[in-house]
């Protein structure tokens, strides 16, 4: 027994120096390869996850929005690293960079019903919270790429239980041009709203959209609808352009619109639309459905 506990020593005395003098010369590069072996080892045996400590990429507070007057640009950053939510997005565990932000997939998962070319699953945003389940800890991912190509995106619900992230729910055909603006409610129910842009050779369809998602499906409202025509000509129809939505405070967001139209003087010029969030979800305050109703009925009065 003394022989071997010798042999031992002798056998890894080499490997044991090797590390001190690593460790003692080159310490940021030792915490490196130690983080690398300690995510790796969590990976194979993801029930080691509750004794090993994983670093992970620190995540910067929001800027808060409640009455500010500018602009709030949500972080467009992951809050994920592979190790975390890589294969409960993509379908297979990661094969390197476990410790990098998630940034998507550089394929289609199998689980997906593909219907258009592309090659990637692209991360768009996440948001934490309780959505299938209260009192559960998921995880409501936006992802581009995948399918329909004119709603070209997919939202992904994941949840943390004992093993790590995985996959509960997708709802496909959702996509938003930039991360989506987040309200609750009064009841805990959570409301996402953004713009989304559909380009063809005629013309710029923008629609401001609204969505609530549960165990039960998602509830998807157009809250507000306009065309820019690409052409030269000026058309019967009014040319509205808008910008991205902000948030004015926990309740309400505003959108800027830009109005062109053919009847010199008649709504052209710059307007704000306003909605205001209710327990059915979001509904245009009385200025803003006045507007609406005077878009709407512009046709008739040509």
């Amino acid at each position: 027994m003394k022989k071997i506990i010798i042999f031992l020593i002798l056998l890894l005395l080499p490997s044991i120096l090797a590390g001190v003098a690593l460790y003692h010369y080159y310490p940021a590069d030792s915490k490196r390869l130690l983080e690398m072996l300690k995510v790796k080892i969590v990976t194979l045996y993801p029930s080691l996850a509750l004794y090993i400590h994983i670093q992970k990429p620190p995540v910067k507070k929001q800027i808060p929005v409640e009455n500010s007057p500018k602009r709030i640009t949500l972080p467009n950053k992951p809050i994920f690293i592979n190790s975390e939510i890589y294969e409960a997005i993509c379908g297979e565990p990661p094969k390197m960079h476990l410790t990098e932000n998630f940034t998507g997939c550089g394929y289609c998962p199998k689980y997906i019903t593909k219907v258009t070319e592309d090659k990637e699953f692209k991360f768009l945003s996440a948001y934490r919270g309780s959505f299938l389940k209260k009192g559960e800890e998921e995880a409501l991912i936006f992802m581009k790429g995948c399918s329909r190509e004119d709603e070209n995106g997919s939202a992904v619900i994941i949840r943390n239980g004992y093993g790590g992230w995985s996959r509960q729910q997708i709802f496909q055909n959702i996509l938003f041009d930039t991360p989506p603006l987040e309200f609750k409610d009064e009841n805990g129910l959570i409301t996402y709203v953004g713009k989304r842009t559909k380009t063809t050779s005629l013309d710029i369809h923008s629609e401001l959209i609204s969505l609530r998602i549960s165990k039960n499906g998602f509830d998807e409202k157009i809250l507000f609808s306009a065309n820019l025509d690409t052409g030269e000509r000026c058309k019967e129809l009014l040319q509205i352009a808008f910008e991205e939505p902000i948030k004015k405070n926990a309740t309400q967001l505003q959108a800027q619109i830009e109005i062109l139209s053919c009847k010199k003087g008649f709504l052209s010029g710059a307007y704000k639309l306003s909605f205001d969030l209710h327990e059915n979800g979001f509904r245009a305050n009385a200025e803003t459905a006045k507007l609406m109703t005077r878009i709407e009925k512009y046709g008739e009065l040509r």
